[in-house]
């Protein structure tokens, strides 16, 4: 990378199941490049009793998401910063990642991955599946990280928490499935007439809201993969950091 070249804050866009956090992951353990990520950070700020995916709550985290970011950036030799949690599916967000960049002497890479909404259906339904069973088997009904893993998916695929299929259950709005899917959206979008979503089911809530959006224009993302292969989309991507002057890093 050219000394003078500005450091590069990776930004991926797309859908909640497109795959972002796991690319983020990928990368960075590639590149030994630092993840921000959005949900950590809300985590840490608010927890799971305070949390309200609002867009209000949402920007506060961001802000502090693009000041970690900033410090990375000015404080160090880091080169590459992964920012990961966000949709970026309006216009608004896209210029607030802009301008924090520029801000703090970055070059923003918006990369939005495009995934089939059949997809990400499965992926979001078969996450939030995972997810409630984690957190419906801790005694005190709250979320904890050392059960969504192998367990809670042996819990799952032994009919503890019925899935149809394997994993796949279909997105309807009909059955307890149903239900949770539409309080939930509800709860996305604004509508507070519903109680708060179960604590496992954000993903599906904010995926529904996400596909009743507009879709951005593509001249708006710097890069569109439409890879659902994981290995593809981490070539693609090294292959642009190669491209935006990450060579030295990409080539790692």
């Amino acid at each position: 990378m050219n000394a003078r070249a500005p450091p590069i804050w990776l930004a991926l866009a797309g859908a909640p199941g497109a795959g972002k956090s796991t690319l983020c992951e990928l990368i960075s353990n590639k590149l030994d490049a630092p993840v921000v990520s959005k949900d950590l950070v809300r985590e840490a700020m608010f927890g799971s009793k305070w949390t309200t995916y609002t867009r209000q709550q949402d920007d506060v985290v961001m802000q502090a998401v693009y000041s970690a970011a900033c410090y990375h950036t000015q404080s160090s030799s880091v080169r590459l910063v992964l920012i990961d949690g966000r949709t970026f599916g309006d216009e608004c967000a896209i210029r607030g990642l802009r301008d924090a960049a520029r801000s703090a002497g970055a070059r923003s890479l918006l990369v939005r991955l495009d995934v089939s909404e059949a997809v990400l259906r499965r992926r979001v339904q078969h996450d939030e599946m995972v997810r409630r069973a984690a957190v419906d088997d801790c005694d005190d009904g709250r979320k904890k990280e050392s059960w969504i893993g192998d367990e809670a998916e042996s819990n799952v695929s032994n009919g503890r928490h019925s899935m149809e299929e394997k994993g796949k259950v279909e997105v309807s709005s009909e059955g307890e499935v149903g239900r949770h899917l539409l309080r939930d959206a509800n709860h996305a979008s604004g509508d507070r007439s519903h109680e708060k979503p179960h604590p496992a089911s954000n993903r599906t809530a904010a995926l529904l809201y996400y596909l009743q959006q507009p879709r951005l224009d593509s001249s708006l993302f710097d890069f569109i993969i439409t890879e659902e292969s994981q290995d593809k989309c981490q070539a693609q991507l090294l292959q642009l950091l190669d491209r935006a002057g990450c060579g030295e890093l990409a080539s790692m």
